[in-house]
C-alpha cells in the first residue's frame, strides 16, 4: 500500500449512459468511510464537455499510510428517483516501486466509474477500486494489466489508438449526419483500434490529456464512430424517445400533474438515502458515542463525528441521530461487572455481544428460589421530587425466557417501577423509567433482572445473555454508554448549517422547511431551530409546532416518539405562515409580518437544549413558500 502525501489529488471520473438524461442531475456527491468528501454543489465534483461525464477531484488534507482498503460511496440526488448511491467501493492506493514519476500524472483520471441509475438504485462497473500514484501508464499496463510487450510496442500501441481515437471522434462529431457516407472509414478506424484495445483502455486518458482536448479511449472512440456510421437512424430515434420520456418523468417528478413542487430544494439532507452527512453541514459532539451499522453492530463515533444509525434489527437506516448528553451511572456497564447475584444463577463471562466483541456474560438458571441480578450505582445520588431514572440493558436466549427488571429507591425497598419481558434470540435492549415519588431523603437507585416474572411461577432452568447496562437520568433510553472504571457522559450531538453554507440556500423573505424524523421525546423537543425560533418543534405527545420567536402555532398528530412524521413549514413576509403534517390538513397563522431573519439553521436541538432525542432521516429548504396542494403532496411523498 502507499502513503498519501498532504496536498495529493485524486481523480475519479464518473460517467452515465446514453440512456440517462443528465439533466435530471440534483447533485452528485461522494463519501468515504460515510463521510462527505465532495460535491457537485461545492465544485469539488465538476462537470465536463460532455453532458454525462464529472469529475470528483479529491484533495488529501492530511498526510497517511493506508494499509487497507478505505470504502468510497458515489450518491446521486435525481428529480425522480430523488437519493441512490453505490455500494460501497473498496479504494486501495499503490505506490509505484521505480518512482518514475510522469509529470502529467496527478492531471489525468486515477480511476474511471460508469453508472447507471434504477429505482433499484445506482449500479457500477466496479467493487475494487485500485489507484497506481507514481507510476507510468506502461507500468500500470504491466502491473494492473498483465500487458507483455516492451515500451516501444506500448508506445507504438498507444500512438496508434491516440490517432485512431481523434480521427474516430471527429468523424463522429462532424459527420454524424452523413453517418452513411462515412461507414468505411469508421469501420476502418473500428478495426485499428481493436487490435491495441487493452492499450487504449488502459491510457486513454493519458493519451488523449498530452493531446490536448483529444476524444475518449480508443475502444469508447470505436463503440461511437460504429454508432455513428451504422446505426444513427436508430440512435436518434432512441435519444427523441428518451428525451420525451424523460421530459414526462420529470413533469410527474416536479409536480406538473400530481401537485408536487415545481422547484427544487436549494438544501437537500438526505442522511437516510445517502446513508452520509453532507459538508454543509458543521458537526459537534465533544465525546464518542455508539450507533448500530447496517449490519446491526454496535459500532463507536469519535468525538465531532456525526451517528448515521441503522434499525439492529432490521437493518433499516434511520438517518441521522441527535440526542442530548446523558452519563450511564453504572460501572463495568458491558459485563454487569458491579453485580450481586443470588443462588440458583451461575455466570459465564466473555461472550459474543452486540459489539462485536466478547463481553457479554450467560446466565444458567439452576433451582432455587429469588433469582436475580443486581447492579448499583457506585456512588449516593441526589434525589429530588419528580425526576425520572431509567435502567437498560440488551438481553437475549436461545429458547424463549421471561424476565422481569426493576429499578426501584433502595432501603427500604419503595417506589419501584417493573416491566416484564419475553427473551428471543435476538439482542434486544429492554428499559424501565422510575419516577422519585416522596422519597428524596434516600440516596441509592438498585436495578434488578428477576428470572421470576411478575406474578408468574419460579424458573428453574434455561439460559439467557445479558449485556451493556445503563443507568441515567432521564424519562427515556438514549444511546448505550460503555463504561469501566468510571462513570461516563456522552455529550450533546450539535448539528448545524452556518455562515455562507446557510446564506447559499435561504431565503429570508419566504420559503419553505420539510423535515421527515422520528423523536422528540421531550416535552419540548425541537427539530430545526435559530437562535429563540423553533421552526418545527414538538409539544407533548401529538403536538407540532412552530415559532418565530414571539408567535407560535400548532398541528395535532399521532405520537411522534414513536412514528415517523413528515412535517412541512411554509412562510411569507407580509402573508403568514402555514404548517402541514402527513399530507394532513394545512393549519394556518397570520402572526408573521416580517422576513425571518436567521442567520443560522440547528438540528435537533435550540439554544443548547430541548434536543430531539431521535432520527432524522431528511431535511429540505424551498426558497419559496409551497402553495397548500404543494405542502400536502410532499408530506405524503
Amino acid at each position: 500500500m502507499a502513503d498519501l502525501i498532504k496536498g495529493d489529488t485524486v481523480t475519479i471520473g464518473v460517467t452515465f449512459p446514453e440512456t440517462y438524461d443528465p439533466a435530471r442531475i440534483i447533485n452528485i456527491t461522494a463519501a468515504l468511510q460515510g463521510r462527505e468528501v465532495a460535491s457537485l454543489e461545492d465544485e469539488s465534483v465538476v462537470a465536463t464537455d460532455d453532458p454525462r461525464v464529472f469529475l470528483i477531484k479529491l484533495i488529501s488534507n492530511v498526510t497517511r499510510n493506508f494499509t487497507g482498503g478505505i470504502p468510497l460511496t458515489i450518491a446521486l440526488t435525481d428529480t425522480i428517483l430523488r437519493v441512490k448511491h453505490t455500494k460501497p467501493y473498496g479504494l486501495y492506493f499503490f505506490e509505484s516501486p521505480f518512482a518514475m514519476q510522469d509529470a502529467g500524472t496527478k492531471d489525468v483520471i486515477d480511476l474511471n466509474v460508469t453508472l447507471n441509475i434504477s429505482e433499484a438504485g445506482l449500479t457500477s462497473n466496479t467493487t475494487l477500486a485500485s489507484i497506481y500514484r507514481g507510476y507510468s501508464a506502461y507500468e500500470i499496463a504491466i502491473y494492473k494489466y498483465g500487458y507483455t510487450g516492451t515500451e516501444a510496442q506500448w508506445n507504438s500501441a498507444v500512438n496508434s489508438a491516440r490517432v485512431a481515437a481523434e480521427t474516430a471522434a471527429n468523424i463522429a462529431a462532424i459527420k454524424a449526419v452523413e453517418a452513411a457516407a462515412s461507414a468505411s472509414a469508421a469501420d476502418a478506424s473500428e478495426e485499428l483500434a481493436n487490435d491495441y484495445a487493452d492499450a487504449a483502455a488502459l491510457s486513454a486518458q493519458q493519451a488523449l490529456n498530452k493531446a490536448g482536448e483529444a476524444a475518449a479511449s480508443a475502444s469508447a472512440a470505436a463503440a461511437s464512430a460504429n454508432t455513428a456510421t451504422t446505426k444513427a437512424g436508430e440512435a436518434a430515434a432512441s435519444q427523441t424517445q428518451a428525451a420525451a420520456s424523460a421530459a414526462a418523468a420529470q413533469a410527474i417528478s416536479l409536480g406538473n400533474s400530481t401537485g408536487f413542487p415545481s422547484v427544487r430544494p436549494t438544501l437537500m439532507l438526505d442522511f437516510a438515502n445517502s446513508r452520509s452527512v453532507s459538508r454543509e453541514i458543521t458537526f459537534a459532539r465533544n465525546s464518542i458515542a455508539t450507533y448500530f451499522d447496517a449490519r446491526g453492530i454496535m459500532r463507536t463515533a469519535a468525538p465531532n463525528v456525526p451517528r448515521i444509525d441503522f434499525d439492529p434489527l432490521t437493518g433499516e437506516c434511520l438517518g441521522l441521530l441527535g440526542e442530548e448528553s446523558r452519563t450511564n451511572l453504572l460501572l463495568h456497564s458491558n459485563n454487569l461487572g458491579t453485580r450481586s447475584l443470588k443462588p440458583g444463577l451461575t455466570i459465564t463471562e466473555n461472550i459474543t455481544s452486540p459489539d462485536a466483541s466478547s463481553s457479554a456474560i450467560r446466565i444458567d438458571i439452576q433451582e432455587g428460589e429469588d433469582k436475580f441480578i443486581r447492579v448499583s450505582p457506585p456512588t449516593n445520588l441526589t434525589l429530588a421530587e419528580g425526576d425520572k431514572y431509567t435502567f437498560s440493558v440488551f438481553a437475549w436466549a436461545p429458547t424463549q425466557i421471561k424476565i422481569s427488571i426493576y429499578l426501584f429507591i433502595k432501603s427500604p425497598l419503595i417506589n419501584i417501577s417493573i416491566a416484564t419481558f419475553m427473551l428471543t434470540s435476538v439482542p434486544t435492549r429492554y428499559s424501565v423509567t422510575l419516577t422519585v415519588n416522596g422519597y428524596t431523603t434516600q440516596n441509592s437507585i438498585d436495578c434488578r433482572i428477576d428470572t421470576e416474572a411478575e406474578g408468574a411461577a419460579e424458573i428453574n432452568s434455561g439460559t439467557f445473555f445479558l449485556w451493556g447496562a445503563q443507568l441515567e437520568k432521564g424519562a427515556f433510553p438514549t444511546s448505550y454508554i460503555p463504561t469501566a472504571s468510571t462513570t461516563v457522559t456522552r455529550a450533546a450531538d450539535v448539528p448545524s448549517v452556518v455562515g455562507g453554507a446557510f446564506s447559499r440556500f435561504y431565503n429570508a423573505n419566504q420559503g419553505t422547511f420539510y423535515v421527515e424524523a422520528r423523536g422528540g421525546r421531550e416535552s419540548f423537543g425541537v427539530v430545526i431551530s435559530s437562535g429563540s425560533n423553533a421552526i418545527i418543534g414538538r409539544v407533548g405527545p401529538t403536538l407540532i409546532e412552530s415559532n418565530d420567536g414571539t408567535s407560535y402555532f400548532s398541528i395535532t398528530g399521532t405520537d411522534i416518539a414513536e412514528n415517523w412524521k413528515k412535517v412541512a413549514m411554509a412562510f411569507q413576509s407580509g402573508v403568514g405562515r402555514r404548517l402541514c403534517v402527513n399530507a394532513s390538513n394545512v393549519a394556518t397563522t397570520s402572526n408573521y409580518s416580517t422576513a425571518m431573519l436567521i442567520n443560522a439553521m440547528y438540528i435537533g436541538a435550540k439554544n443548547g437544549q430541548h434536543y430531539w432525542n431521535g432520527h432524522i432521516k431528511r431535511l429540505y429548504y424551498y426558497p419559496y413558500a409551497l402553495s397548500d396542494s404543494q405542502l400536502q403532496a410532499l408530506t405524503s411523498y
